[in-house]
């Protein structure tokens, strides 16, 4: 299950925060991986995914900003791109919310609509 994403030690100055959205989307993505490539694949996807996350508490700003979405000065907009899926994140100065994991193809107009949920 995906609900064990463990993240290793923070930085002191920011907190990760990972949305509920974002784990059940990652579930599903697991699951379909599993269906079409197997287990082991699948389980190789999630394990990458984490050590993406995990790489955000030593540089949150490695990333490109999204362009989709605008950023303040108190909260920027960012991407981290993982094959076919790209994972929003938000950076503040105390935090790094993990937003969501979408499928790269999808329409950049619906980017909007993540956000605000």
């Amino acid at each position: 299950m995906v609900k064990q994403l463990k993240i290793p030690k923070q930085s002191k100055s920011r907190k990760i925060i990972i949305s509920t959205e974002f784990v059940i989307n990652l579930e599903r993505i697991k699951s379909y991986g599993e269906g079409l490539f197997g287990k082991t694949v699948s389980d190789k996807f999630v394990k990458e995914i984490r050590q993406k996350i995990a790489f955000l508490s030593k540089q949150p700003d490695a990333n490109p900003k999204n362009r989709f979405l605008e950023s303040t000065e108190k909260k920027t907009y960012r991407n981290i791109i993982h094959k076919s899926y790209c994972i929003l994140y938000s950076v503040t100065v105390s935090t790094i919310d993990v937003i969501d994991i979408y499928h790269s193809a999808r329409n950049p107009e619906c980017i909007q609509s993540i956000v605000m949920q």
